[in-house]
């Protein structure tokens, strides 16, 4: 007998794509879908008879129940659930069947909490769910080892790449040899403030360039303030070879434009842009990231070639990755980061018994 499957996650580009890849590379009729609209700037509103589209009210939250609790397995797609978590937390024996995929967010929200009275409140509900959670899913171990130390976890830890957007496309490489166009540099995926915006252009702004694009993706995450913050900043130091983006990209333009870029530049410390990473290295670009970070360890540990972001100063000339590197990186993302791997990652995890 086939087993029930019941995905819960807000509503997002991320979650309508994971929709998409299980209706393409699975049995659709094994699976449900309940997305939370909570805050959806960019108006996402993917249908399917699969997917219920629900808002954080208690009615809404009384139609699922019957989901839950006929369902034989259950993923959170990030524990960024509303109301509706009070109800593993008053019912941990549902918690056997599930299983945590962990975001960014979702794990580094303990770092980050308020110390206020509703975020102490917050906090004491998802330790118990998340202690008692049946396993959790991410490919960086030192995230799973930080659940461990925050919140005292013993569940199953299962290690492998589990979203499509962290797929690459692994057409053939397109390398750009030096001197032939201006150095096109990306830094950071999204506004928010942990990407550190203006330290990585201030170091920029301090090397010698013969020409210089700086792209600045912006259309996610952030507030308004600190975006026309950062514009500004931009703008005073590269005028017009600064090139923000304030709208949400379809996927296919958004690759396009990661395809033509020659460096990444990445200083997130926690985890994040792992799906833009990647990218890069699969289009065989050279990346500066922050070391001593889960994902520094997670690509230094399976032989990526990426580069240190502290190594960046005025006396930096930053050159476009060389050929044998750029394959180097291609051929591990064609074995760690395909569709047909993530496929099979999935549906492992889907026949097992945990």
């Amino acid at each position: 007998m086939k087993k029930q499957i019941l995905h819960l996650g807000v509503l997002s580009r991320i979650t309508e794509e994971y929709y998409d890849f299980i209706n393409r590379s699975f049995d659709i009729e094994q699976h449900d879908f309940v997305m939370f609209e909570m805050d959806n700037p960019h108006n996402v509103a993917f249908e399917g008879e699969k997917v219920m589209v629900i808002k954080n009210r208690i009615n809404d939250f009384i139609k699922i129940i019957p989901l839950i609790y006929k369902a034989d397995k259950i993923y959170f797609h990030g524990l960024f659930l509303g109301r509706l978590i009070l109800l593993f937390f008053f019912d941990t024996r549902l918690l056997e069947k599930c299983s945590w995929i962990i975001w960014g967010g979702g794990l580094t929200h303990y770092a980050k909490r308020k110390k206020t009275v509703k975020s102490r409140i917050h906090e004491i509900i998802r330790r118990r769910v998340i202690k008692n959670m049946g396993s959790i899913i991410t490919h960086i171990a030192k995230d799973y080892k930080k659940a461990q130390e925050w919140y005292k976890v013993e569940c199953t830890f299962k290690q492998f790449i589990s979203h499509p957007y962290q797929a690459v496309d692994l057409n053939t490489l397109e390398f750009n040899h030096e001197g032939n166009e201006k150095l096109k540099i990306v830094i950071a995926n999204s506004a928010d403030i942990a990407h550190k915006h203006e330290d990585i252009m201030s170091k920029l702004s301090e090397m010698e360039f013969k020409e210089i694009e700086v792209i600045c993706p912006l259309s996610y995450a952030g507030n308004e303030r600190y975006i026309k913050q950062i514009i500004n900043i931009g703008n005073r130091y590269f005028g017009t070879n600064f090139t923000p983006i304030r709208n949400f990209m379809d996927i296919d333009k958004y690759k396009a434009m990661m395809k033509k870029v020659d460096v990444g530049i990445y200083a997130i410390k926690q985890q994040g842009a792992l799906g833009n990473i990647m990218m890069l290295l699969g289009y065989g670009k050279k990346v500066y990231i922050e070391p001593n970070t889960p994902h520094w360890d997670f690509l230094s540990d399976n032989g990526f070639i990426v580069f240190d972001y502290n190594d960046l100063n005025k006396n930096t000339e930053i050159r476009r990755i060389s050929y044998s590197d750029a394959q180097r990186n291609i051929e591990l993302c064609h074995k760690l980061f395909s569709y047909e791997a993530i496929v099979e990652n999935w549906r492992q995890e889907f026949e097992s018994d945990t």
